[in-house]
């Protein structure tokens, strides 16, 4: 339903989520070292983005403080962005403004194992899901679904 708040519950369970997000989005952002077994883990390359431009032809962004008026292009290109709740695809910009970018739209070199993402959502898993690693939820995929980006994300760069 557009615009309907959610309950308190929900909206504790989506306040979690949105903080453990934002803690992996800032270690990424930041190239904070993650802890991986025995050693820090550094990543060996920037990230880079590509898209197709709303106006035609292909847009490209990387890390560098140089490609700010690139990133500002790349929110522009984004499509508003429902999010889900229960059964439903809510959008209502007044609880998250979010734009979103479908799979077919662009393409990243950006790999979460390589830098440790994947590594980190286990590590945060395991000390907070009960069960997690006992048989019910032991291996986890990666797998690009669409470019999601939020206001907050935007301002942490």
């Amino acid at each position: 339903m557009i615009g309907q708040r959610p309950s308190p519950k929900e909206g504790a369970e989506i306040a979690k989520w949105d903080e453990l997000l934002l803690k992996l989005t800032k270690a990424i952002l930041l190239r904070k070292p993650v802890s991986t077994i025995g050693r820090a883990f550094q990543p060996s390359k920037s990230i880079s983005i590509r898209w197709e431009l709303a106006s035609g032809g292909e847009g490209s962004v990387g890390d560098s403080d140089a490609d700010q008026a690139a990133l500002a292009l790349l929110v522009k290109d984004c499509e508003p962005a429902t999010f889900g709740r229960g059964d439903e695809e809510v959008f209502d910009q007044g609880h998250r403004k979010v734009g979103k970018m479908d799979t077919e739209a662009f393409c990243t070199d950006f790999g979460p194992c390589e830098y440790g993402v994947m590594e980190t959502v286990v590590q945060a898993l395991a000390n907070t899901v009960d069960g997690f690693g006992q048989g019910q939820c032991r291996d986890l995929r990666a797998e690009l679904y669409k470019l999601d980006i939020s206001q907050a994300s935007v301002l942490c760069s």
